[in-house]
């Protein structure tokens, strides 16, 4: 992976849930369900992504903070 942003969008249950907006290296690649139990390994279940997004890369400011409204609405638009 090569880089990776979390956001939350709205769900009815829990009021949000968390998704990864996530690029990989040219010649890598992971399901959505390989990430999900890699993040698992290292935090309680309740706070691995409900949600996987790929996107050729994220897009980060000049000042190199990701730039969490345009990964929102990646995440929204893909996940519905």
């Amino acid at each position: 992976m090569a880089d990776a942003v979390v956001v939350g969008l709205p769900d009815h249950k829990f009021g949000e849930a968390i998704t990864a907006v996530v690029s990989f290296r040219p010649g890598e690649s992971a399901t959505a369900d390989e990430i999900v139990t890699t993040v698992k390994e290292s935090l309680s279940a309740f706070k691995a992504p409900r949600h996987v997004v790929t996107v050729p890369e994220v897009t980060r400011g000049p000042n190199g903070k990701a730039d969490y409204a345009w990964a929102k609405q990646v995440a929204s638009e893909q996940v519905g």
